[in-house]
């Protein structure tokens, strides 16, 4: 993917990834599963003016946030215990669309304070015990399984408390604090009506507190010697630079400016009202609060170390343990998942050495000449033919999903061209927004890597999965949560698939190009590792990427850098698939179906990898 622009590498990512922490109010990100057997459904969502509450200056007690749960069965417990979670964190709320579900306004910033967190941790804690005390033997299956998947939840919450100040927080990719706020302020934060325009200034205003907490956050990192490395200090300096301007320089006055001049209901006169009132609190509290984080980066960037992995920190070895047992949802180790990575980045680079033969080219030549050289012959696309391309690619993989799935597509996906693309973008729970596939159309990228681009984001990748996932009857709490292993596995095996059912029979440019895709996830797993566990340097983890993709691509490196312990979640994620479909085969023999595998793993909606297992043992038991 070299050439989608650095900033919105992996966007769509990081949107399930916010979807699933509930932003940022807690360090480590905490996921949540879902599964046919639950018969709850979501409540529909209404209107409401009622503001959320501010928090009191003192917390509340955390007997007192767990008045409402007390003497609650399961079913409404669980629902309890994650409203008054989600309360906690009204950015998440407005990013996920769940506003009139919750009944509050859009008008909060989450709390970033220490004691506001340590509270948040206290009352998790809490409901961790609550739930503990329920006598399993009175669960139905659905409700075991709901239990499980909470407990799992918050266990990992806990497990990663003590880390709690091990994050970066901010820095220059889509899963840093600058880009979930530039998210909100620029793309969901509704601007309708007056109430919309009164929320937004409202959160505006508060800009300036929130950096507070910022930095106070960022020196207790500093304190415990988590400071950005400085092959990075320069990028997050540049990123941070843009959201102290003033006036229409501002990313977030650009933005809301644009769509309340596109408001149909606006007269001019009131359309310069709210750009100036906009302007107004951004001048008073946000480029000030920006310049606050700013100020703090240029002091601390010249200690910033030239180690690029967790290593260096006082817990990093044990911190990184808890990332990967994080984001793959097993107990593999670093070292197994390092070689795992080894093991098939060389299967696959002999894999694409053979498929490059039979397009005749020569085969001494390096894997960096051979790319090059393919980009060059198969052609680059752009503009409204990538548009219609896209379009056509997902109309065709659509039409074949009655040949290995029993889930229909109930809703269409949009496409838009622009400068970012190649990402998809789910709808909300409230219908505000439908699922997009953002396509990168003003840049000219080579054709042979699109399709499966195409099949991991749209069809039958994420776009499928949120499709069937909106159709399962589940409770809002396993409606919400992500798993990546689990997420980004599929869609890796959705690539996988459309070659199994032919689509590449008739272009062999296209396959190489999948073959590319996964031997760069094989690589993360190789790099991650190396980066995080092993001690590897810059200029190795290069090295290993030029050898083995046959470009440097130091943007990739960078991203395990700062988001480490997420990347090798894609191919332990799809392996773990790949075994359990082989597994379900050799047992069942010809009483095993395609169909009925996928519907074991998609009509489970999203659950850590341990707990998919154990529903396919159980698949291959009852058959």
């Amino acid at each position: 993917m070299n050439e989608i622009p650095k900033d919105q590498m992996d966007r769509r990512a990081f949107l399930k990834w916010l979807a699933a922490t509930g932003g940022g109010l807690v360090l480590a990100q905490f996921l949540a599963g879902c599964s046919p057997t639950a018969t709850q459904t979501l409540p529909p969502l209404s209107p409401s003016s009622t503001s959320t509450l501010i928090p009191p200056a003192t917390p509340t007690p955390v007997n007192g946030l767990l008045a409402s749960l007390q003497g609650l069965e399961l079913d409404p417990f669980l629902d309890e215990a994650y409203r008054l979670w989600m309360l906690r964190d009204p950015e998440a709320i407005t990013l996920n669309g769940l506003s009139g579900f919750f009944s509050v306004r859009n008008d909060q910033l989450t709390d970033l304070s220490d004691a506001f967190i340590r509270q948040t941790q206290a009352m998790q804690a809490g409901v961790l015990e609550l739930l503990e005390a329920f006598d399993e033997s009175t669960f139905s299956p659905g409700q075991d399984l709901n239990a499980r998947l909470y407990r799992w939840f918050l266990q990992d919450q806990q497990t990663g408390y003590k880390f709690m100040y091990s994050d970066y927080l901010v820095f220059p990719f889509v899963n840093s604090l600058l880009w979930t706020m530039n998210y909100l302020f620029t793309e969901v934060q509704p601007l309708d009506d007056e109430h919309d325009l009164a929320d937004t200034l409202s959160r505006l205003d508060q800009v300036y507190k929130k950096m507070e907490q910022v930095v106070e956050g960022l020196n207790r990192r500093k304190e415990n010697g988590v400071v950005l490395p400085a092959i990075i200090m320069p990028d997050a300096i540049n990123d941070i630079q843009q959201y102290t301007r003033t006036g229409i320089a501002h990313p977030y006055y650009s933005a809301l400016s644009s769509r309340i001049g596109s408001s149909p209901d606006l007269t001019n006169d009131q359309k310069d009202s709210w750009r100036s009132q906009v302007s107004d609190a951004i001048k008073a509290s946000v480029s000030d609060g920006f310049q606050l984080v700013l100020d703090f980066f240029l002091k601390t960037s010249p200690i910033a170390p030239q180690e690029i992995g967790l290593l260096r920190f006082p817990q990093g070895e044990e911190y990184y343990e808890f990332l990967l047992h994080h984001y793959t949802s097993t107990d593999l180790s670093a070292d197994e998942i390092h070689q795992i990575g080894l093991d098939n980045v060389e299967r696959i680079k002999d894999e694409i050495r053979t498929e490059f033969s039979k397009l005749g080219y020569p085969a001494s030549d390096s894997i960096n000449s051979l790319v090059n050289k393919l980009g060059n012959d198969d052609g680059f696309i752009s503009g409204k033919p990538a548009e219609d391309y896209i379009r056509q690619t997902m109309d065709d993989a659509a039409s074949m999903l009655d040949r290995v799935f029993d889930f229909s597509l109930t809703q269409e996906i949009g496409v838009i061209g622009g400068t970012e693309g190649n990402y998809l973008s789910p709808a909300p729970r409230d219908g505000s927004r439908p699922p997009t596939f953002y396509a990168l159309t003003d840049y000219p990228q080579a054709k042979f890597r699109l399709k499966s681009i195409i099949y991991h984001e749209a069809i039958p990748g994420h776009g499928y999965q949120d499709d069937i996932t909106s159709q399962l009857k589940l409770p809002l709490h396993r409606f919400v949560f992500d798993y990546h292993a689990f997420l980004e596995g599929w869609a890796l095996y959705a690539e996988r698939l459309m070659w199994e059912m032919g689509v590449y029979d008739d272009d062999l440019a296209g396959n190489i190009g999948r073959l590319d895709m996964e031997l760069l996830r094989a690589v993360r797993c190789v790099l991650d590792t190396g980066i995080h566990a092993k001690g590897w340097t810059f200029e190795q983890s290069r090295q290993f990427m030029l050898d083995s993709r046959g470009v440097p691509d130091e943007y990739e490196i960078r991203r395990y850098i700062m988001w480490p312990g997420q990347a090798p979640s894609y191919y332990v994620g799809y392996k773990k698939i790949m075994d359990l479909r082989q597994k379900a085969s050799d047992a069942l023999g010809s009483k095993f179906q395609l169909k009925d595998f996928h519907h074991v793993i998609l009509g489970s909606s999203q659950i850590p990898l341990t707990i998919m297992e154990e529903l396919v043992d159980s698949y291959i038991a009852h058959n």
